[in-house]
């Protein structure tokens, strides 16, 4: 009974994370940024010399270290890009409720002056 719920449990958590990242990365392609998710692991899995040059002594160690700081770069990056995006769709929310609101109240004006005359 406890490893049927401790299974479930284990699901469920995966399943949350999936779904977070799953928002985390729709978020990412709205902001145009999607490629720097993936990037590092795209540049590695497509190095077919890689595998081979980590038997030299010391490379292992520099290819974990590049990940690392590149994964520090990525991630400021990331936060930059996101929050330049996200004020931009502010900034656009706030142009669109200000058309709006001017058309309201030309509306409101020429119905006003077509009645009066």
């Amino acid at each position: 009974m406890i490893d049927v719920e401790e299974k479930e449990s284990v699901v469920n958590e995966k399943n949350l994370r999936d779904k977070v990242l799953s928002v985390h990365v729709e978020h990412l392609d709205k902001a145009g940024i999607l490629f720097s998710h993936s990037l590092l692991d795209e540049m590695f899995a497509e190095d077919v010399d890689i595998e081979k040059l980590k038997h030299l002594p010391g490379v292992k160690e520099l290819v974990e270290q590049f990940r690392v700081t590149f994964k520090a770069f990525s991630e400021e990056f990331i936060r930059a890009a996101l929050e330049k995006y996200d004020r931009k769709c502010k900034e656009i929310e706030d142009f669109e409720t200000a058309v709006k609101k001017m058309r309201n109240k030309v509306c409101v004006c020429v119905f006003v002056c077509v009645f009066l005359r």
